[in-house]
């Protein structure tokens, strides 16, 4: 685990006028977010969160903790604990009921994971530290990828030894049968193979019972 800190001000919010709101919206929205590391509204509305807490906490000691993709735990309560499927354990579980087949990515970028209890631990060392500190402004970054970086292409190798060797068991009691699943590295690949996987497919089922054609693209 690799936890990085350091104190910053946080960017405090600020009303835009309504005759401003629209006009922000594009382009000078998009540079914005490109500028202060907002890819997705995910992002963007936890760093309005941070924002309202740098607003609002007055003179209480504050710390904020930023965890990576948060996985099931390595130690306690037990390995591989997880409550619930969220982020990237949805794409696990697609994966191994054989509906996850595909995928658009690069198997060669870092994917930045910490487990649960490393992170629950991170929250408790910060709390200790901080607990006789005056208020401060101090963020902590949470994961794995400085010191042990992992690249989709393991992800790729990892879930096909695992679920070939424990499959995943359907309703009907039958094991689902995986194959390793195909990355495309491309949004032009990632067009051909829906065109030739579902919409030539439908083209031909319209043409022969008569329907309408849908277009995908």
């Amino acid at each position: 685990m690799k936890v990085s800190c350091w104190s910053e001000p946080y960017m405090a919010p600020r009303a835009v006028p309504k005759g401003q709101a629209k006009a922000l919206a594009s382009p000078k929205m998009g540079k914005l977010a490109r500028f202060y590391g907002w890819p997705n509204t995910y992002v963007f509305t936890k760093a309005m969160g941070e924002m309202l807490v740098g607003e609002f906490k007055a003179n209480m000691a504050t710390i904020i903790l930023r965890p990576t993709i948060i996985t099931s735990t390595f130690k306690e309560p037990f390995p591989g604990w997880a409550e619930g499927v969220r982020t990237i354990d949805s794409l696990a579980i697609g994966y191994a009921k054989g509906k996850l087949t595909f995928f658009l990515g690069d198997v060669d970028s870092v994917v930045d994971l910490i487990p649960a209890d490393m992170v629950v631990n991170a929250i408790i060392v910060a709390m200790v530290a901080h607990a006789s500190n005056q208020p401060s402004e101090t963020i902590y970054q949470v994961g794995s990828s400085m010191r042990n970086p992992v690249k989709y292409r393991s992800l790729q190798d990892f879930g096909y030894r695992y679920f070939s060797k424990k499959p995943w068991i359907n309703k009907d009691g039958k094991a689902v049968i995986v194959g390793k699943i195909r990355v495309m590295d491309s949004m032009a690949s990632f067009h051909r193979y829906m065109a030739l996987r579902y919409l030539l497919p439908l083209k031909v089922r319209n043409n022969n019972t008569g329907e309408q054609s849908i277009g995908l693209f």
